[in-house]
């Protein structure tokens, strides 16, 4: 039985990490099977310590609330005036608000909506195992996971506060099978991850889906030298769907693969850059973000002396890249997304920190935060205010812990959760934002004997 919960998870202090990165090594059978569709019903407020051009460890509280107010009196004098009721932003807590800061920024502790920062909103947790590894949101507020149980891929809807209203299974040949990133259009869903064709090899799959789950059309990528898959997927303004992912070359290792498909599936153009990491690993990137008209994707590459970020922009209408940018430290980038002034924020792990780095379209470093505590960050996102949402997870009280925070566009810390299931390793994969700004978190928690698929809303 599937459970939506609405209590709220208390913010406690981070614990530095260690290094923690998913790694699957990919056993696998034969081809895709076919997809059973079923329908269902409900189921700190501070300044931060650091320079933010700088690295550098701030805790935040997020759970400042505003004055409180004595609305009695002794006075027996009456009056003809109307009450206006309680007004959320006049600096006085009222009835019905949590806080009332008297502004209107979210993310300070109190919103402008007077709930407090970080609070959770709902909770879905699926008692049947599993995890969901991508959340996206449509125009209309209802929104989509994608993950894996019972080894294969799955797919579910649910209503804008968290009520489960339909999912879809795609059974698997025997080999784990995940979709690991979603894009939606308020016609269809487009989803990627990896399909199990060939005993040991997995292939990159992509499929367009109508809103219950049920497969118009899907496409699968195998490079015929190992495992492939899609990591990310997104849709450009002239119709196109963009996806990154990862193909195997000759020697053995795993290089980055761009691909743009039109609308009905076809096949526009793909591209494939140096090999990054080797056959062993599953999930480790790529970012995507498309930027200006252009696709960036983030990976990293395998030198001989670690693993530096690297960058390569392409035109959304194809070619060989327009430019490459390598960093100059290791890092893993999972995530990426493009601020609207230009400039391109990933999301990582670096020398075991999860690290959030903000660049200029052309490459040049303008800040680099690890305020929020961890070890591995897994998804960035870029809300209406500007601000920054990063999650991932880190060293926790029992094993591992999800790491949830918000940063302002400067990478100071606004807010940071540790949200612990209570059993053994929690773990968080994507982000989306929806109406109001309340962030979406997709991940698994640790239940009684396995992991169960997660997903919660959080206000900003």
């Amino acid at each position: 039985m599937d459970r939506r919960v609405g209590s709220a998870t208390p913010i406690i202090p981070f614990l530095r990490a260690s290094l923690v990165l998913l790694a699957c090594v990919a056993h696998l059978a034969c081809g895709p099977g076919g997809v059973d569709t079923t329908t269902g019903t409900d189921p700190s407020t501070a300044d931060p310590t650091t320079d933010p051009a700088t690295t550098g460890s701030t805790t935040v509280d997020a759970t400042t609330v505003g004055p409180t107010t004595d609305d009695s009196s002794d006075s027996t004098q009456s009056t003809t005036a109307t009450d206006p009721g309680p007004l959320c932003g006049d600096g006085d807590v009222d009835r019905g608000e949590d806080c009332d800061d008297g502004n209107d920024v979210n993310g300070d502790g109190c919103n402008n909506d007077c709930v407090e920062s970080a609070s959770q909103l709902w909770e879905f947790r699926s008692d049947e195992g599993g995890a969901f590894y991508s959340v996206a949101v449509a125009e209309d507020g209802t929104i989509f996971a994608g993950g894996s149980k019972d080894l294969g891929r799955w797919f579910a809807r649910f209503s804008a506060d968290g009520a489960l209203e339909a999912d879809a299974f795609y059974p698997s040949a025997g080999s784990l099978e995940i979709i690991l990133d979603l894009a939606v259009t308020p016609e269809a869903v487009y989803a990627v991850g990896d399909v199990t064709a060939e005993l040991d090899f997995r292939d990159l799959w992509l499929a367009q889906l109508d809103y219950d789950g049920a497969i118009v059309w899907e496409d699968v990528h195998d490079s015929g030298f190992g495992p492939d898959w899609g990591n990310r997927v997104a849709l450009t303004d002239d119709g196109g769907i963009i996806v990154a992912g990862r193909a195997s070359v000759e020697d053995a290792t795993v290089g980055t693969i761009t691909r743009r498909f039109d609308l009905d599936g076809a096949l526009e153009w793909s591209e494939e850059t140096a090999p990054g990491v080797g056959q062993d690993t599953f999930s480790l990137g790529p970012g995507l973000a498309l930027a200006g008209g252009d696709v960036v994707v983030g990976t990293s590459l395998a030198v001989d002396d670690g693993y530096p970020g690297y960058l390569v922009t392409y035109s959304a209408q194809g070619g060989a890249p327009l430019s490459t940018q390598e960093y100059t430290e290791d890092v893993f980038i999972m995530g990426l997304a493009a601020d609207p002034s230009g400039d391109l924020l990933s999301i990582g792990s670096v020398a075991q920190s999860f690290v959030v780095h903000r660049r200029t379209s052309d490459g040049q470093p303008v800040w680099t935060s690890d305020a929020c505590l961890g070890s591995t960050g897994r998804d960035i996102v870029i809300d209406s205010q500007g601000d920054i949402v990063v999650v991932g997870y880190g060293e926790g009280q029992n094993n591992t812990n999800v790491r949830l925070c918000k940063l302002t566009p400067e990478g100071a810390l606004r807010w940071g959760l540790d949200i612990d299931g209570g059993v053994g390793d929690d773990l968080a994969y994507s982000l989306a934002i929806a109406e109001g700004d309340v962030i979406l978190v997709a991940g698994g928690l640790r239940g009684d004997g396995q992991t169960d698929a997660w997903l919660a809303a959080y206000a900003p």
